[in-house]
């Protein structure tokens, strides 16, 4: 007579599963009551290493942080009001309170880096979006007062803007604004090297509130206090570098002279970052109000953070270029431009994509009255920058392509009206304090008025 009991493969599977249920449901359960009470997690606890930076900047990739960006709340007479979050306030976040979805007023939310939030001048003045809510002050936009919601974040790109994107919709934004670009590939080389909620299993439980809970629960009783801000510094620039060594060892494609870069890495920022945008459009159609996207403008005349050779070279090659390099580097200090250039484009014969190279013979190029060759080269020296902060030219291209694909996407010229100011059409030092945030006077102006325009133009 055959047995009726299960084979034994199935009876471990099913005692398996029900040994699991009980677990599941008390996590479950104890994960709703979390979330019911509106905790906001542990890593806020591990942020608050990061207060008091200079600028009152704070490392990247810190949406880590649970919870909004904005809090709801009523205002005296019972009408809801939002305000920035508390525990951001003190890393940076400007603290801003607003009705939600005032009849008589327009709501614009700008979202960007640090630039947008007004470094370094934010605790003074918050940057182009109060200057851009000044310029609305007579006539309005579309017969409304403007009030603009300063959303910039420093060191932010673009994988956190869906997330606020849906915060502002929420609260009754008319209109998004972006500008975005500069933190692209230093976020992207951070993700590579970092995520914050781990890979696999350790990302799916690290999701859950409960277990957060625990581990903050587990901290206290050990007495853990998070690192100090140096220390959270020095990590992540030894991510960095981890995330670099580790695009040298994929490799890459190596460019043609004046072309693209064309490796791995860079490639995943290009399309991370017309992923995020594609999505803050989407989010913004399905609302149906409109986004205006500024083209970043940034300082040509900074030279890179690191201009490495791309494509593989052998070591007597690598020596060679790093001679010709030095050498470059040699002549125009002493202002020698035509031996800086020549040595520069015998360095770029043997790595088309070295950013230092490209950079001295666009230095050089312009002090020999070549302005336009200069900035052709300047160009490519910010587009091939393997620890690039500054908008390249493929990123802007993602921009431009986004304003024609939708209807409703406007491009505010940012770049364009940069070159008409800078000396020579090559933005500089006379428009900008670094790499890529601008003077106070009329570099911050310039951008507010490109937003203006753009928008005023499409009324």
């Amino acid at each position: 007579m055959p047995s009726s009991s299960p084979p034994p493969r199935r009876a471990w599977i099913r005692r398996l599963v029900f040994s699991l249920l009980p677990v599941t449901l008390l996590l479950l359960a104890a994960e709703l009551g979390l979330r019911a009470s509106g905790w906001q997690g542990s890593s806020i606890a591990e942020i608050q290493a990061t207060q008091g930076f200079a600028h009152r900047y704070y490392v990247a990739q810190r949406d880590r942080v649970l919870g909004p960006w904005f809090e709801r709340g009523r205002s005296t007479d019972g009408l809801p009001w939002a305000r920035s979050n508390p525990a951001l306030v003190p890393r940076g976040f400007h603290d801003q309170n607003f009705p939600v979805d005032p009849p008589d007023q327009a709501l614009v939310f700008a979202l960007g880096g640090s630039t947008t939030q007004g470094i370094p001048y934010e605790l003074e003045e918050r940057g182009f979006p109060q200057r851009l809510e000044g310029l609305f002050a007579d006539g309005g936009w579309r017969g409304r007062p403007v009030r603009v919601i300063n959303a910039g974040v420093a060191g932010m790109d673009s994988s956190s803007f869906p997330r606020m994107a849906r915060e502002a919709i929420d609260l009754g934004a008319d209109a998004l604004l972006i500008y975005a670009g500069n933190n692209e590939i230093q976020g992207q080389l951070l993700r590579e090297c970092t995520d914050p909620y781990g890979r696999g299993l350790a990302r799916l439980g690290n999701r859950l509130i409960t277990l957060r809970w625990a581990r903050d629960r587990w901290r206290a009783l050990q007495g853990w206090t998070p690192p100090d801000a140096p220390a959270m510094v020095d990590a992540q620039q030894a991510c960095i570098a981890r995330s670099l060594d580790a695009q040298r060892a994929e490799g890459g494609q190596a460019p043609s002279a004046g072309g693209p870069r064309l490796d791995p890495g860079y490639q995943r920022v290009v399309d991370g970052f017309a992923h995020g945008i594609e999505e803050v459009i989407e989010q913004a159609d399905d609302a149906g109000i409109p986004v205006w996207l500024g083209l970043p403008a940034v300082n040509l005349r900074t030279p890179p953070g690191l201009g490495d050779a791309s494509g593989s070279l052998d070591p007597s090659q690598q020596q060679r270029l790093a001679d010709l390099v030095r050498g470059a580097s040699d002549h125009a200090e002493h202002d020698r431009p035509e031996q800086a250039l020549t040595l520069a484009e015998q360095a770029l014969t043997l790595a088309p994509g070295h950013a230092r190279a490209l950079w001295l013979a666009g230095e050089a190029q312009l002090a020999l009255g070549q302005p336009a060759r200069a900035k052709a080269l300047l160009q490519l020296a910010v587009d091939h920058d393997r620890l690039g902060r500054r908008t390249t030219s493929e990123l802007i291209g993602v921009l431009q392509a986004s304003c024609q694909a939708h209807p409703h996407v406007g491009c505010a010229d940012v770049r364009a009206a940069f070159d008409r100011a800078a000396p020579d059409g090559i933005p500089g030092d006379t428009l900008f304090v670094d790499f890529c945030h601008p003077e106070r006077e009329q570099g911050v102006q310039i951008i507010a008025e490109a937003f203006h325009a753009a928008m005023i133009d499409s009324d």
